[in-house]
C-alpha cells in the first residue's frame, strides 16, 4: 500500500473529520453495513486525496476491531481504517487528533486480544502498541503515505498510538 504512488503529497488541510455525535452516527451506520453484508460493504472507503496525489479521491481500507469494554466487559466494535507495512497490520488510535486516547485503544491497552474483521475474513489478534524505532519506522511510512496523520499528531500533545494487530488465529 505505501508505494502506490510516489509523488509528493502534503496533508489536505480542508479535509473534513466529523466530530461528537456527527462521528458515533457515521460509525453505527458504517458498523451496521460492514457487519450486516459480513465485510461485503464497508471494507473499502474513498477519502479525499492528499495534495499532489493527482487524484480526487483514493481508497482507505477499513476494518472492524472488537474490543472486551475495559469496563463494561461486553464487546465493543468499531469501524477504524487499516495500514499494512511488510506483512503487518497497523491501525492509529488519533482520534482526529484529539487530546484523549480513543476508547477502543485503552480497551485494547487493557484486554490486548481482540476480534478482526477485514472484509470477509475474522481472526482474533493480539493487539500491541508500538515503541521506539519501530513505531518511529512505521508511523514515518504511514505518515508518509497519509500525511494528515502528521496533521493529527502535530495538534496533540499526546503520542498518537500505532497499535500492530499481530493474528492469533481464524476463528
Amino acid at each position: 500500500m505505501g508505494d502506490e504512488l510516489s509523488l509528493p503529497r502534503t496533508a489536505n488541510r480542508r479535509y473534513l473529520t466529523p466530530k461528537g455525535k456527527a462521528l458515533a452516527w457515521i460509525t453505527r451506520i458504517h458498523r451496521a453495513l460492514y457487519a450486516g453484508s459480513f465485510g461485503l460493504v464497508g471494507h473499502t472507503v474513498f477519502q479525499r486525496a492528499e495534495k499532489g496525489a493527482g487524484i480526487f479521491l483514493r481508497p482507505m481500507r477499513v476494518l472492524l476491531l472488537t474490543t472486551t469494554g475495559r469496563v463494561t466487559g461486553l464487546p465493543r466494535t468499531v469501524p477504524l481504517p487499516y495500514f499494512e507495512y511488510d506483512g503487518r497490520t497497523f491501525i492509529v488510535g488519533s482520534f482526529a487528533g484529539g487530546e484523549r486516547h480513543p476508547a477502543w485503544f485503552l480497551n485494547l491497552r487493557d484486554r490486548p486480544d481482540v476480534l478482526v474483521q477485514k472484509a470477509t475474513k475474522r481472526s482474533t489478534a493480539r493487539a500491541a502498541a508500538l515503541t521506539g524505532d519501530d513505531r518511529a519506522r512505521f508511523w514515518k511510512r504511514l505518515a508518509d503515505d497519509w500525511p494528515r496523520y502528521r496533521l493529527y499528531q502535530a495538534g496533540t500533545a499526546r503520542e498518537i498510538p500505532l497499535v500492530e494487530l499481530v493474528e492469533l488465529r481464524r476463528p
